[in-house]
């Protein structure tokens, strides 16, 4: 689970931060870690605490 978050926050991260600052901007790798930190640290434990419930709710729908 933690190797998808991480995936995850990694790639939009990266690409809202090509976006918004380009490329070729020369902080664009401090901007880039640490919007990925801060999605990273907020997305994880919402994915541990919502995921449960979620898989549960719908395992109503797929039995």
């Amino acid at each position: 689970m933690a190797t998808i978050v991480l995936i995850m926050t990694l790639v939009v991260v990266f690409i809202s931060t090509i976006v918004n600052f380009g490329f070729n901007d020369p902080n664009f790798w401090i901007r880039f870690i640490r919007g990925w930190i801060l999605a990273f640290v907020i997305a994880f434990p919402i994915v541990v605490v919502i995921m449960p419930g979620l898989q549960k709710y719908f395992q109503k729908f797929v039995n």
